[in-house]
C-alpha cells in the first residue's frame, strides 16, 4: 500500500479495528500495509471492503494487502483508457489508468473517480474538479 493510502486509512480507521472487523491480527494487517508481507486472498478483499467502507473511498484493492496477487485483481485494469478534464484549468488528457494513478498519485480525487468510473460503469464521473471519461479504443491517442 502506498504512503497516501496509509495516511488516509489511519484517519478514518486504527489497524486494531480494521484487524478485528477482518478477522486476522494486528501484527498482520499492519505487515501487510506496509507491504512486508500479505494477506491470504479473501482476507485481503474483506481488509480492501473494510477500508473503502471506513474511508468512504473507492479504491482500496485486494493488492495493498497483498502485494504478490495478480495484477488481474486490481479494481482497475493498467491499461483501460480514460480522458480526464481538469476543470479548474479547462486541461484534458487522454492516458492509461495505469497513468492517471502515477500522475495523480497524491491527488486522491482523481483515483476515486477513476475507480468509480469502472465500478459503476458510468461513462462519464466527476469527483471534486475532475471529469474522467471512459474513452473507447478508436477514440484513444496516447499523450
Amino acid at each position: 500500500m502506498d504512503q497516501v493510502k496509509r495516511e488516509l486509512l489511519k484517519d478514518y480507521i486504527t489497524l486494531s479495528e480494521l484487524a478485528r472487523r477482518a478477522g486476522v491480527t494486528r501484527q498482520a494487517v499492519s505487515l501487510a500495509v506496509n507491504g512486508k508481507a500479505g494477506l491470504s486472498r479473501p482476507l485481503a478483499a474483506r481488509a480492501a471492503a473494510i477500508a473503502n467502507e471506513a474511508t468512504g473511498r473507492h479504491f482500496f484493492e485486494l493488492t495493498d494487502f497483498n502485494a504478490s496477487l495478480p495484477k488481474s485483481l486490481k479494481n482497475v485494469c493498467d491499461d483501460v483508457r480514460v480522458c480526464v478534464v481538469d476543470t479548474h484549468y479547462m486541461s484534458k488528457e487522454f492516458m492509461t489508468a495505469l497513468r492517471v494513478t502515477t500522475l495523480y498519485e497524491d491527488e486522491l480525487d482523481v483515483i476515486d473517480a477513476l475507480h468509480l468510473l469502472v465500478h459503476d460503469g458510468d461513462p462519464v464521473c466527476v469527483n471534486g474538479r475532475y471529469v474522467l471519461t471512459l474513452v473507447e479504443e478508436d477514440d484513444y491517442t496516447d499523450v
